[in-house]
Parts: structure tokens; sequence; C-alpha cells
């Protein structure tokens, strides 16, 4: 059974520290990797909650920084090993699923009863979460103010053809409330006719969105339909521009939804359609129960994507809520998804539903287990389990930039390192036993942010027959000194290094090996692959070392280098150590740089100079890619073809 520990140390304006230890017991075989997510896990997108599985080229997806950045990979591929599931206050009824290494974006908790003083978050892989500890929800930082709303909608009867016609709308808080009142009691029937439903008791309301029309719209064509069965009053609009602008909220309740401009307008705005949205979907709950006195407000939706945008528009007013949810489906009708508003957050929120709230209860101040600050929502893992899975599919894609998404209302990164401060630091230590007869392979594939200086240890010791593999794809960071290691200590042991470093402007990609022959029998190969572009520097640092003991023992050592301009540079440094005259050691070190000959003869062909150089790229890394795993070649290959865009000589 392999064991596996590991620490993470983030360091404020330093960088990143981390210390792995894995033992892989007698026999046994581990391929350690990088975590993601199941299927399922909803992710924060411009256009709402989409299913990590749907996430395509074309999504934009919410960053820890609170800003909407586009996807530029994604990626799917067979999980085995230990799958955690982790429950957050506020949203039981949403489980989040991640792989033991997957980081979340946390701040540790301080005291075991009371609430966090201060808020400082880091990453941490899921696996060192606790309970208690706070996990971050970003806040939309983006603010587009309009006065004017201009919005196209097709016209026509469509046997001509349809055309699109521009409405100009003032945006204003009447509008948002009007916006408000759709979300909690709004329909579209025969995409005509644009439905208030209401209860004949609630006149107030009726006659407030009667007069909203007149203003936002001058609409006067207003009537009201009566329907005694159920006491209700329906107040119809028949307009097909009307409900062509109002069908980008949703036609049913289920289907609701706020978009991004309205996700991204005014507090004063937001405030405004907060107000009449509770009117139509809200009540405010006070009793005295068995468990104590309850009170607090609650807003609720058939609609899962507008309950979370809800909870996101709260914090934004500053106002922190929790989540829950009621399974219906015994009594034929939809989950109900129930925003709560309790403890000191009532006041603010009450203040905008006209419900005035006393600061303190029993001569106590209010208190949630909750937090809100301009950037996070911050609230407590509830609980936190983990089980052994086999070849499940798991997700992941990567952010341009900010390299991070919303899972679940959490902030997560993709898996390369997280940018802490200019000029920082990644530190980290790889310590691997392999016992006799074992096989460990660990395989990295990292992107790292331009301003990192990447320093990395890793070394493996490895019994009698035992097998080591080293499979490590570099760029990114300003500087990486990276030289994966083995030490063949048992009769028979192997061990394998797949390298591959990719070095642009500004950075050195200094990379390589060391191979350890202590023992006889033993064998030792090391592939390097390197690709240096637009002024950038690779190395190639290895060391071979064959001791007196170490005889029959075999050594191969393939060194390539890529140069895609006269400004690049590239360089090796071979150390062999031979104290043994039965062993066989080879070198073989090619550099070599894109030819104008190739060039001419791709576009001749009709390829175009970027794509040609594309080409010739994974031709000089094809073979190396055949030794991945399939998941990590796509992935080497798509992160290649990304950073090679705009690359003309």
């Amino acid at each position: 059974m392999p064991l596996q520990t590991y620490f993470r140390i983030n360091a404020e304006n330093a960088g990143q520290f981390e210390r792995t230890l894995i033992i892989v017991d007698e026999g046994a075989s581990v391929h350690y990797i990088e975590g993601c997510f199941t299927e399922g896990t909803q992710i924060s997108t411009s256009d709402g909650l989409v299913a990590i599985e749907d996430i395509t080229k074309e999504s934009k997806v919410l960053t820890h920084k609170g800003i909407y950045k586009s996807v530029y990979h994604t990626q799917v591929r067979p999980y085995s090993g230990q799958l955690y599931t982790v429950v957050v206050t506020g949203q039981p009824s949403e489980t989040i699923e991640a792989t033991e290494e997957h980081p979340f974006l946390v701040v540790k908790r301080k005291y075991r009863k009371d609430r966090n003083k201060e808020w400082k978050s880091e990453w941490l892989p899921v696996k060192e979460l606790k309970k208690g500890d706070y996990v971050c929800t970003p806040i939309d930082q983006t603010e587009n103010i309009q006065d004017t709303l201009i919005y196209e909608v097709p016209v026509g009867n469509g046997r001509h053809g349809w055309q699109l016609e521009k409405l100009e709308i003032p945006c204003t808080t009447d509008l948002f409330k009007l916006i408000g009142y759709y979300l909690a009691e709004g329909s579209i029937s025969a995409g005509s006719y644009l439905n208030f439903s209401f209860n004949s008791s609630e006149r107030e309301y009726i006659e407030e969105v009667k007069k909203l029309f007149f203003t936002v719209f001058g609409e006067t064509r207003v009537r009201e339909s009566h329907h005694e069965k159920n006491n209700g009053i329906n107040v119809v609009v028949s307009s097909v521009r009307l409900c062509r602008f109002f069908e980008q909220f949703g036609t049913h309740s289920s289907s609701k939804i706020m978009p991004e401009w309205v996700l991204q307008e005014s507090s004063e705005k937001q405030a405004a359609l907060v107000s009449t949205w509770y009117k139509g979907d809200g009540n405010y709950y006070r009793k005295q129960t068995k468990h104590g006195f309850k009170e607090m407000f609650r807003v609720s939706t058939t609609s899962r994507t507008l309950a979370f945008q809800g909870r996101m528009v709260l914090a934004r007013l500053g106002i922190a809520s929790s989540l829950n949810s009621q399974d219906r489906r015994s009594t034929q009708r939809q989950t109900m998804y129930n925003l709560v508003i309790g403890g000191e957050y009532m006041i603010p929120f009450g203040t905008i539903v006209d419900q005035p709230i006393q600061p303190q209860v029993w001569n106590k101040k209010r208190a949630t287990p909750y937090f809100v600050d301009k950037n996070y929502l911050y609230a407590p893992v509830r609980s936190i389990t983990s089980k052994t899975v086999e070849n499940i599919s798991v997700y992941n894609f990567s952010v341009t930039d900010d390299e991070s998404y919303v899972a679940d209302g959490v902030a997560v990164h993709n898996c390369t390192a997280p940018n802490f401060s200019s000029g920082s630091l990644h530190s980290a230590v790889v310590e691997i036993f392999v016992k006799k007869g074992a096989r460990c392979q660990y395989t990295t594939v990292q992107n790292w942010y331009k301003n990192v200086y990447n320093l990395v240890t890793k070394r493996a010791y490895v019994e009698e027959e035992g097998q080591m593999i080293w499979t490590d794809f570099n760029m990114g960071s300003k500087v990486t000194m990276k030289y994966p290691g083995f030490i063949l200590a048992g009769k028979g042991a192997r061990g394998e290094t797949l390298s591959m470093a990719l070095a642009g402007a500004g950075q050195h990609q200094d990379t390589g090996s060391k191979a350890i022959h202590l023992a006889p029998y033993t064998s030792s190969t090391i592939i390097s692959k390197s690709i240096s572009k637009d002024g950038g520097r690779t190395s190639y640092r290895g060391l071979v070392s064959v001791g007196p003991n170490a005889h029959h023992s075999k050594n191969t050592v393939i060194c390539d280098a890529l140069l895609l301009d006269g400004q690049s540079r590239s360089d090796t440094y071979p150390v062999d150590k031979i104290f043994n005259s039965h062993v066989e050691v080879q070198h073989e070190a090619t550099v070599s740089k894109i030819g104008d000959d190739q060039l001419f003869y791709l576009m001749s062909r009709g390829v175009t100079e970027e794509n040609a150089r594309k080409m010739i790229v994974n031709g000089f890394i094809e073979d190396l890619v055949r030794k991945l795993p399939l998941e990590y070649a796509v992935e080497m290959n798509r992160l290649i073809d990304h950073e090679m865009e705009g690359s003309i000589g």
C-alpha cells in the first residue's frame, strides 16, 4: 500500500514551499498525478452555472480575483485514488468532490468556537482542509454601470426573415424593480404574453408593476386577468418586443437567471431588484421553537442558478447568506432552493426590504458563522470525508492569466502554481521510497506564472527490482531549476526520466536529471527535450554516477534542443562519474533549429507560417509524447500550442 504525506506553506510576499513524501510498499504500484473535479461540478460562468464537463474554450469563468476570464484548454482523464467530499456550512445540499491534490482557496480557522478576526487566504490542497476552515467564494469585482440599455430583439413573422430592432431602455432602479418582480412572479406564454402572477390580496404589488411598466417602457397596454378558483390575478402585457427582452431572465420559474450585465450593475440598482424579488418570493420568519428562538429572512426559488446568483448579489451588497434546498420529488414538485439571511446580516437586509431589525436578541449581538468583505464570502467547512475510487472520469481546465475558477461556489486553482506576488518563489522537495519490486510514476505538467522562481528537489530511492519514472513538463516561470533523480540501490532497480522544457522571452529553464547507480544490473534512461523561443534559454544539467559495485549497469542519456530563433540559447552540462569498467553509458545530444526549407515546404502546401512552426515543434517532441500517459500527452501538446500562438520568427 502506498503511503503519502504532503504539506504546503504559502508565505505572504514570498512564495510557496512544498514538501511531499511517498513510500511505495513492496510489489505496489502508484502513479502520482495532479487534481481535478468529478462530473456534475457546477462552475460559475458569465452565463450562469455550467457543469464542468460542459465547459468549453468559449466559456468565460469567474476566477478567484472576482473577474471573468476565458478558458483556453479543457481536460478529462481517468483517475484512481482518494476522492474527497467537502460540505460547506450554508450550502449542505451542495457537495464538492475533488481529487486529493486540488488546491482550494481557504482561510485556516484560528478559534475553535469564535469566528476569525483576520481573513488571510491561502491555497491548500483539499486533503489538508479541516472541519471549520473557511472556504472563499469570490465576489464579482466588475462594475459596469449603464444609464441606457441598448438591447436588440428579433421582430417579424419569420416568413420574410427576422429583423433586429434596437430597444433603448432607461437602466434605472425602476427597471431593476421590474426585473425583481419578474424573477419572482414572471413568465412568458406563446412568445407574446408577459405574465406576472399575484394573489388577489397583493394589490399593492399589482399596482406597482403596472406603474413600473409605464415608467420604464411607457407601456399602457397592461390588463388584469382574474382567477377566482385560486384567488389569483395575472398582470398581462401583450408585447412581443417586451417578451423578447424578458426572455434573457428565463421564461419559467426553474429557468430564471440574472444575465451578466445585471450582476455587474450598481449596488443601488441591485438593492432595488432584491427588494421586489423578496416581495414576490420572500418571507420573514420569527418564531420561538423547542430548539430556541429562530429569526431569519428567506427568499425561495426553483432555479438553482438564480439561487447561487442571488447569494452573490447579496455578497456584493455586504450581506452574507446561506443556501439550502428541499427535495420535493415525492410530491411531484421541483426542488426548492432557499436563500437564508440571518444573524447580523439581517440588519442591512431588513433595510433593503423595509423590515427594521433590532441589532440584539435577548441582549446579545446577532452573529453568524459567515463573514463577507469586498473580495470574498467566507463560509466554514461543515464536513470533509474521503473514499477510494477506481478509474472515474475527472475534469479540469486552464484559465487565461488567473488559472483559477469557482467550483460549486468555492474558489479553486487549476493545479498550476498560484501567482502570489512580484518575483515570488516556489520551493519544493519531493522524496519517494520505492520498495522491492514496487513501481512509482510521478507525473507533473506545470505552467507557472512568469514571475516565479521555481526551485525544486526531486529524488527517489529505489530498492531491488523496483522502478521509478519521473515525467516532467515545465513552462512558464522566470527561472526553473529542477533535476529529478533516483538512487538505484537494489539489484535490478530501474529509473527513467522523461523531461520537457519550454523557455520564452526572459525565461531560463535549467532542467535535467540525476541517475546514481549503487547496485549491479541497474538501468537508467534520461530523455530530455527543450524548446527555446523569443530569446529564452534552456539548459540540460545532468549527473550519471556508477559506483564500484554497480557492475553490468546501463545508462542512456538523450538530450535534444530546438531553437526557434537566432536570439534563443541552449546549453548542455553533462557530468559522468564512472567507477566500474563493466558498464554501458551512452550520451547523445543534438541542437537544431527550424530551417527555411522546412517552412517553405509546408507553406507551399497552403500551411500558414504559424501553423508550420507548430507542426515542426510537434514533430520534435513526438517521440517523447508517445511515452506519456494519454491525458498528459494531450495536456502537453495543447499547452505548447497555446504558447506558440503568434510565434512567427
